[in-house]
């Protein structure tokens, strides 16, 4: 089984998380995952500059994800994170903790590849957010046919995800949810027909719930390139935690014309 590393984490409003104090994760609404077995980042990184935490709010609470800016005010994000919520709405937050975010701002347009959930499943969405960048941050670059994913490269994964998966949602920090995090990754393999590549999490750590449409990163002469998108984990039935596994993440060069063309609007 996949397990999509969409929506992240669920942050539910006072009275419907009143109704999950002790349940195990297994029964919560959770169809992604994040970054468990990596390092917490400080507020000023400069790893990780660009990446943002993307926020749905539905009438149910709030669920998180996370994007990677590309532009100024434009964020790289991966589609299931959005498609489930069309009456939704959508804002772009800053800082280090998710739920208590430096600033946010709201989202005015989203468009989500048109081969998303076909045959192609090409899992990419562009949002675009109203407000002045803050200071600190600043877009990745794109990849270039020089600069793009290969087996062996070392990457940094990032994501506002889950640390752990082993524990009760009641806990105090929500099993490490909405923490910024970064973990170093080797590609084992590069799949072009299906615009995906790999990491083997089996025996390490990666992404996991929350770290859905988080970048994976190539830093080269001091700048960050996205080379992929979070997007899913099949889980590895050897071992009770479903975030071991093997991670799938959209290739970003893959698609790189549509994600110029939404750049360019």
């Amino acid at each position: 089984m996949n397990w999509m590393l969409k929506t992240a984490v669920m942050v539910m409003t006072a009275s419907v998380l009143a109704a999950c104090q002790g349940q195990d994760i297994s029964n919560l609404n959770l169809d992604g995952e994040g970054i468990y077995g990596g390092q917490e980042v400080a507020a000023n990184d400069p790893d990780l500059q660009s990446v943002v935490s993307v926020r749905a709010h539905i009438p149910e609470g709030q669920v998180n994800c996370t994007g990677v800016l590309i532009g100024n005010n434009t964020v790289l994000t991966a589609a299931h994170c959005l498609e489930p919520y069309p009456q939704g709405t959508f804002d772009i937050a800053f800082g280090r903790d998710a739920f208590k975010p430096n600033v946010y701002f709201p989202v005015k347009s989203k468009v989500i590849h048109d081969d998303y959930k076909r045959k192609d499943n090409i899992d990419l969405a562009v949002l675009r957010f109203t407000g002045k960048l803050p200071a600190g941050y600043k877009p990745a670059l794109l990849p270039t046919d020089k600069i793009h994913a290969t087996k062996f490269m070392t990457v940094i994964a990032a994501g506002y995800g889950q640390s752990r998966t082993v524990g009760s949602w009641s806990e105090p920090d929500h099993l490490g949810a909405g923490i910024l995090r970064k973990i170093s990754q080797d590609i084992t393999w590069v799949q072009d027909d299906q615009f995906e590549f790999h990491f083997n999490q089996r025996d390490r750590g990666g992404i996991c719930h929350g770290d859905s449409g988080g970048p994976v990163l190539f830093k080269s002469s001091g700048q960050f390139y996205v080379l992929g998108i979070n997007k899913r984990v099949s889980p590895d039935v050897s071992h009770d935690d479903m975030c071991r596994g093997m991670s799938f993440v959209q290739d970003v060069y893959l698609s790189l014309t549509w994600v110029k063309e939404q750049l360019n609007k």
